[in-house]
């Protein structure tokens, strides 16, 4: 698989994009090198409060559902509120990506904390400085499913999702469909019986 790499001078400086040829991933975009995301420091009480409203500049992008954003010179992990989008190797997780990386690429979002995941994540609700609601726009475009783990304080998700479905957009135009959380669940079982059956050393 080829890995090319762009430049773009924006306001912040120049940045670079890796991208991976025939995949659609975006990954690596460091706008703040200095931005750091140490797992060992708490969270700050002014945006790990649910209904925090804070503002922040994106950094990468993980998924169509997760992307690092900085504030203060430090980077968070962000997951979106309310949605599970395709993982990148299933179908339309590329696509997914893509929409969540055009739609908040210019910042700065404005996020509004809804918890802090077991992971340090930090589930948010996002918008673009245009009032672009992410979660929305990622569930409208048949790219993302509402997801209950991770509620959102948006609760049109499961409407605008049955809509989607029922015009057959995006995701919702297979046959046979896999979500996320059922993929995951599968990898990691048969990664568990490939480990079960290597030999003992």
């Amino acid at each position: 698989m080829r890995t090319t790499t762009r430049r773009l001078r924006t306001n912040a400086g120049i940045v670079t994009i890796a991208l991976v040829a025939g995949a659609g991933t975006i990954y690596g975009l460091n706008r703040y090198p200095s931005a750091q995301n140490n797992a060992a420091l708490p969270i700050p009480a002014e945006i790990a409060t649910p209904g925090a409203t804070w503002t922040a500049y994106p950094v990468s992008w993980q998924d169509g559902d997760t992307l690092t954003v900085e504030r203060a010179g430090r980077s968070y992990k962000v997951r979106l509120a309310g949605v599970d989008a395709p993982e990148r190797a299933q179908p339309y997780g590329p696509q997914a990506l893509r929409f969540t990386y055009d739609a908040t690429q210019a910042g700065p979002l404005s996020l509004t904390t809804q918890t802090v995941d077991l992971y340090k994540r930090i589930v948010a609700d996002v918008t673009t400085p245009g009032g672009v609601d992410i979660e929305r726009g990622l569930v409208g475009a048949g790219l993302a499913w509402n997801y209950d783990e991770f509620p959102s304080a948006d609760t049109s998700l499961p409407t605008i999702e049955a809509q989607a479905q029922a015009a057959g957009i995006g995701l919702w135009q297979q046959a046979s469909l896999e979500t996320p959380w059922a993929y995951r669940q599968r990898v990691r079982a048969e990664a568990a019986a490939a480990r079960a059956q290597q030999p003992a050393n």
